[in-house]
């Protein structure tokens, strides 16, 4: 059974394992990274953009998603018991699935 901790510690190294380091090494060092961050930084978005977080913020946060959904995937497909919880979980709380506190409630069960 997974505690906190371990789910964590789990969701983590799969991250890790599945090159979350260099997909973040890879887009900081992009030349549409920079100039956004630039752009941003200069204050010269459009009115339209300062809406919104700028791309390069968007994409880091996609970025990290990306890993941690595939991490979650992983999970899920090597630990049949960790997916009989998870279900158990969402029929008893009616929840539709909300990410790693999800993740965390449910191995807790």
């Amino acid at each position: 059974m997974f505690g906190i901790k371990e789910i964590s510690n789990l969701l983590k190294a799969l991250m890790a394992k599945n090159g979350l380091e260099k997909a973040l090494a890879k887009h900081f060092e992009s030349k549409e990274f920079k100039a956004d961050e630039q752009r941003w930084t200069e204050g010269s978005l459009a009115p339209s953009e300062r809406l919104v977080d700028p791309w390069h913020k968007r994409r880091t946060v996609e970025i990290f998603q990306d890993s941690l959904n595939a991490a979650k995937q992983e999970v899920e497909a090597t630990n049949p018991d960790f997916i009989k919880r998870k279900n158990e979980f969402l029929q008893r709380t009616g929840t539709q699935g909300g990410g790693v506190y999800d993740l965390i409630q449910y191995s807790q069960q």
